[in-house]
C-alpha cells in the first residue's frame, strides 16, 4: 500500500537557462487553468503577438507561453502517465524594487507505492507516476487552486502584478515571446521552465527552518544532497544537523551520477592553484578568486611563494608596504586587518606576479570582494589549513595560479556541484537551487539575471531529475569516454537530457543481428546526436570507427564510473 500526503511547497525562485528538445522521450503535460473568468490566464486585455507567441490577449499569451514551457518538459521526459500543471497568476509579493516572480511545487508526496525504489521514502507525485506505471491520484482535475481532492500533479503560480502594477518594479514588464528577444523585459519563459522544474522534482521535502520532514520521512532529493562537512547525505542526518547543513555554503553539493557525469561539458574551468614544488605538497588547490583585477586564464602566473612581511604589526597580512625581495614572486598574505584590493596592491607595488590570501579562520575561503581597476595582477583566496601547509614549506614551494584543468566553476574538488546553501537561511530558495558560483548560469540558479536563454539548454537540470528516477536508462555507464568492445573513441561520454548517455545508446545497437547492422546503427545513433549538436563529425567518425573495429558490444560493465 502507497503512503501519500498532499503537500502545497512553495519553492520560491527566479531561474537562468532553459531547454533544447531531445529526441526520444516524451510525456504529454496537461495545463490546467484555475483562473477564474477575466483575470490571470484569461485575462481579456488586448495584446500583440510577439516573438513566436501569437496570442491577442494577455490570458491567451499566458496560456501559449505555459503551454509551450510544458511542452517542453514534456518531450525531456518520459511517462505512460499524463502530468497535469496547475496554474495560476495572481498577484505576488511586489514593490518598486524587488519581487517574488513565481513559484512552484509538488502538489502531492508519494512514498511506499508501487515499484518505489527507495523504501519509506517521499517522491513528487509526477515521479511517483512515472514509476508506478499508473496515476496514483486518479479523478476529475482539482476544482481550484491547492483544493482538494488534490488530483492535480504540480502547481505553479506566477506573479500577475508584474506588467500591471505600476508599483510592482516600477512597471517593469513580462516578456511574454518565445524566442529570448526580450529587450530588457523579464522572461516568463525562463521562469516558467524554472518553477516546473521544481514540481518534477528539484526540491526537497524538509523544513530548513527546524530540520523536519512529512510524517519523518525522508525525501529522495536528500538521497543525493550530500554534506561534505559531515560526509553523509541529508537522508541520513538528524533534524539538527540539517539545519546546520542548510548554511554551509560550498559544503553542501549534489552527488548524483548522472550530474556528476555530465558536469564537465557544463560548466567553466575554474581557478586553482598547482604546487609545483616541493614534491610534498605538490598537487591543486581549490580557490575562491577575486572579484577584482584581471580573470586568471589558462597561462596563469607561476613562480616561487613567498610569505608577506611588511615590518609591522601583524606582518604576514599587507596592511603596510612590504619590505624585501618579491620581484616575479606569488605573494602569500594571511587575511584581516585591511581589504583585499589593498593587500594586492601592496604586492603588485614590489613586482609580485600573483597573490595568494590565506583566510584566517577555518570557516570557508576569504570572500576576495573589492573593487580596483588600477590592480593588474591576478589573485586568490584560499583555506587557512591549505595556507598553513604552504607555509610551512616556505622557502623551496614553486607554484602556479592558472585555470584548472578538471576543477569546475560550481563544483568541488570532487566533482560534486554546490547546492545554493547561503548564511543566513533563505526559506524557499536555500537547498534546492544551484549555488550562483556556476559558471555560466545554470537555470536551477535562485536568481534571474537574463543571462540564460531558456530556449537552448536545460544545462544540468535534466540530469538531476534523471539522478531522482526520470532516468530512461537506469542502468547508465557512466565511463569517461565512449568504449565500444575493447577500442576507446576518446570522445566524452556526455549524458543526454534523456538520462541516457552516449555509451548506452551505443550499448543499445548491441542487439543487432550481423557486425554490419551494428554500425549501421551505431551511425544512425551518432548522426542523430551530430545533427543535434551534441557531437562533431570527427567525434562521430571516432564512435563508429571503433564500432567497425571492436567487438559489437562494451566491454565495460553497466553503471560503471570512468577510469581514472
Amino acid at each position: 500500500m502507497s503512503m501519500g500526503l498532499a503537500l502545497a511547497r512553495f519553492a520560491v525562485a527566479a531561474c537562468a537557462t532553459a531547454l533544447a528538445l531531445p529526441a526520444g522521450a516524451s510525456v504529454r503535460v496537461v495545463v490546467h487553468s484555475v483562473d477564474p473568468p477575466g483575470v490571470g490566464l484569461n485575462d481579456p486585455t488586448p495584446a500583440a503577438p510577439v516573438g513566436g507567441n501569437s496570442g491577442t490577449t494577455l490570458g491567451e499569451q499566458r496560456r501559449i507561453l505555459l503551454q509551450f514551457a510544458a511542452d517542453l518538459w514534456g518531450a525531456t521526459l518520459t511517462s505512460d502517465v499524463d502530468i497535469v500543471l496547475q496554474a495560476t497568476f495572481a498577484p505576488l509579493p511586489c514593490n518598486r524594487f524587488g519581487a517574488i516572480l513565481g513559484s512552484a511545487g509538488s502538489i502531492r508526496i508519494l512514498a511506499d507505492f508501487p515499484n518505489s525504489p527507495r523504501a519509506a521514502t517521499w517522491y513528487p507525485s509526477a515521479l511517483a507516476n512515472r514509476i508506478a506505471g499508473v496515476d496514483l491520484a486518479p479523478g476529475p482535475q482539482d476544482p481550484g487552486f491547492l483544493e482538494p481532492p488534490f488530483n492535480d500533479d504540480l502547481f505553479a503560480v506566477f506573479n500577475g502584478a508584474i506588467g500591471t502594477d505600476p508599483n510592482c518594479l516600477a512597471g517593469l514588464g513580462w516578456y511574454y515571446g518565445l524566442d529570448d528577444d526580450t529587450g530588457g523585459l523579464l522572461d516568463l519563459l525562463e521562469v516558467v521552465v524554472h518553477e516546473l522544474a521544481h514540481g518534477l522534482g528539484f526540491q526537497d521535502f524538509v523544513n530548513e527552518l527546524d530540520g523536519s520532514s512529512p510524517l519523518g520521512l525522508d525525501d529522495v532529493f536528500g538521497t543525493f544532497t550530500l554534506d561534505t562537512f559531515l560526509g553523509r547525505h541529508w537522508s541520513d542526518l538528524a533534524p539538527i544537523q540539517r539545519v546546520r547543513s542548510a548554511t554551509r555554503t560550498g559544503e553542501l553539493v549534489w552527488d548524483g551520477p548522472h550530474v556528476r557525469a555530465q558536469a564537465p561539458y557544463e560548466l567553466d574551468r575554474r581557478p586553482s592553484v598547482r604546487v609545483l614544488a616541493p614534491a610534498s605538497i605538490s598537487g591543486e588547490i581549490e580557490v575562491q578568486p577575486a572579484a577584482y583585477g584581471p580573470p586568471v586564464d589558462a597561462v596563469g602566473v607561476s613562480g616561487r611563494v613567498v610569505l608577506a612581511d611588511d615590518g609591522s604589526g601583524t606582518a604576514t597580512d599587507a596592511c603596510q608596504p612590504l619590505v624585501g625581495n618579491y620581484t616575479g614572486a606569488i605573494v602569500l598574505i594571511d587575511r584581516g586587518s585591511c581589504s583585499f584590493t589593498s593587500k594586492t596592491a601592496a604586492a603588485e607595488a614590489v613586482g609580485a606576479r600573483g597573490v595568494i590570501v590565506a583566510n584566517q579562520t577555518p570557516d570557508g575561503f576569504p570572500p576576495m570582494g573589492g573593487d580596483d581597476s588600477t590592480i593588474g595582477i591576478p589573485s586568490v583566496g584560499i583555506l587557512q589549513s591549505d595556507g598553513q601547509r604552504l607555509r610551512d614549506a616556505i622557502p623551496g614551494v614553486e607554484a602556479e595560479i592558472r585555470l584548472s584543468e578538471r576543477l569546475l566553476q560550481g563544483a568541488n574538488a570532487d566533482g560534486n556541484i554546490r547546492l545554493y546553501a547561503p548564511r543566513p537561511l533563505e526559506p524557499g530558495s536555500s537547498v534546492a537551487h544551484w549555488d550562483t558560483v556556476a559558471t555560466p548560469d545554470l537555470l536551477m540558479e535562485p536568481f534571474l539575471d537574463g543571462e540564460a536563454s531558456p530556449v537552448e539548454s536545460v544545462d544540468l537540470t535534466s540530469r538531476l531529475l534523471a539522478d531522482i528516477g526520470w532516468d530512461t536508462c537506469p542502468d547508465s555507464d557512466f565511463g569517461e569516454t565512449v568504449v565500444v568492445g575493447r577500442c576507446d573513441s576518446g570522445v566524452g561520454n556526455r549524458v543526454l537530457d534523456s538520462g541516457c548517455t552516449i555509451a548506452d545508446l551505443v550499448r543499445g545497437c548491441a542487439g543487432a543481428s550481423t557486425p554490419g547492422r551494428f554500425v549501421r546503427c551505431v551511425a544512425n545513433q551518432t548522426g542523430a546526436l551530430k545533427r543535434r549538436g551534441v557531437i562533431d563529425g570527427v567525434e562521430q567518425g571516432k564512435i563508429v570507427a571503433c564500432a567497425a573495429h571492436g567487438r559489437r558490444a562494451p566491454e565495460r560493465a553497466p553503471g560503471s564510473a570512468a577510469s581514472r
